[in-house]
């Protein structure tokens, strides 16, 4: 005759209990993340269009959640680089350089210029991790005082900086 095991029913209940609360810490882990990415702000501009201010992730960009993916990937896609200027730029950008990118999605030139950046950084193989993009409606406000900390008086506009310190600018000249 087999014996029949007995099952202890406290350790059934402690190893459920175990594995509820993996499935409970999973799913907080991920709603954070999910939190961080949710982060964005946005304020309606004078057309009722909504726009991002602040820190933005570079892949709001081209997310087909918003309208910027059209002309993101247009100027993106549509873009060569020259390979001149990119093999300079390899050498020049060292691991003591950081880029900081004013943009508003709402202007033409960022519209022609940002979508090339990215290509040329990404040509390079510029770390992503050293780019921040920080978007600004069209009073050129970030949504806090960052970009009036820095001065930031058109978009877009590169702030380049060695060692933590602002090395220069690039942006367009008035007209």
């Amino acid at each position: 005759m087999k014996q029949v095991e007995k099952i202890d029913s406290a350790k059934v209940f402690r190893g459920g209990v175990f594995l509820c609360g993996v499935f409970l810490l999973a799913v907080l882990v991920f709603a954070s993340s999910t939190a961080q990415n949710s982060t964005i702000k946005f304020e309606r501009d004078k057309t009722g269009v909504r726009v991002p201010v602040g820190f933005t992730p570079r892949s709001i960009l081209a997310d087909t959640l918003y309208h910027y993916h059209h002309w993101f990937d247009r100027g993106y896609s549509g873009y060569k680089p020259d390979t001149t200027l990119t093999e300079r730029l390899k050498e020049a950008f060292t691991d003591d350089i950081k880029l900081l990118v004013f943009y508003g999605t709402w202007c033409s030139d960022t519209r022609r210029e940002l979508p090339r950046l990215m290509k040329i950084l990404d040509t390079v193989g510029f770390p992503k991790e050293r780019v921040k993009l920080c978007a600004v409606n069209r009073a050129k406000e970030s949504g806090d005082d960052f970009a009036k900390k820095h001065g930031l008086k058109l978009v877009a506009t590169v702030i380049i900086y060695k060692d933590g310190e602002e090395f220069g600018r690039i942006m367009k000249r008035r007209s």
